[in-house]
């Protein structure tokens, strides 16, 4: 079995477990036996960035051959998506973007944000550190405080009312003592 080889390239094994493999220009590789993820796992254990040396033939992109750091074996990786062997990588390029994608007239347009947009965005970052800082008082919205406020000046003028017309409006006394005598 004749190994790949090509560029050297330095990749780092990805997944909180090292079980997703390393990524070359979008293409993810893996071995089915796990020894990558063991690799991974052993360089995490070592507080070692989980990185390894790989070779990498851009005219063949079915598989790459990885260095193992330890012992310096190199083994083969193939290709989690499925890509044949002896395919280049400006070919499989070509054949992985979708037509419309690649007529100039149907480029997608990148939306901007607004001064709105980020006001917005503003506006709800505040309230997420709010409730971080303080999980136990409930954050409300400037429409629901402003919409609170009118229901309570709505029900004070009916109070007035009905002072005025002979009935007395109901106040509740809050002890803001905290259990100490002032006088």
């Amino acid at each position: 079995m004749s190994l790949p080889q090509g560029e050297v390239l330095q990749r780092m094994i990805t997944g909180e477990h090292s079980h997703l493999g390393v990524s070359i220009n979008n293409i993810r590789y893996n071995d089915r036996e796990g020894r990558l993820k063991k690799l991974g796992m052993r360089l995490n254990q070592d507080h070692e960035k989980p990185t390894v040396t790989c070779n990498y033939n851009p005219n063949d992109i079915s598989s790459i051959s990885v260095v193992d750091p330890y012992t310096d074996e190199v083994f083969e990786v193939r290709n989690t998506e499925g890509i044949p062997t002896d395919t280049p990588y400006v070919k499989f390029k070509s054949e992985r973007l979708p037509q419309e994608y690649q007529s100039e007239s149907s480029n997608p347009v990148a939306k901007t944000r607004t001064p709105g947009d980020n006001l917005k965005i503003h506006e709800r970052q505040k309230e997420a550190e709010a409730r971080r800082r303080h999980p136990d008082i409930e954050v409300i919205s400037k429409e629901d405080l402003l919409s609170a406020v009118q229901n309570s000046n709505a029900n004070q003028n009916s109070a007035e009312q009905d002072t005025e017309s002979g009935s007395l409006p109901v106040t509740l006394d809050e002890d803001l003592s905290g259990g100490y005598d002032y006088e």
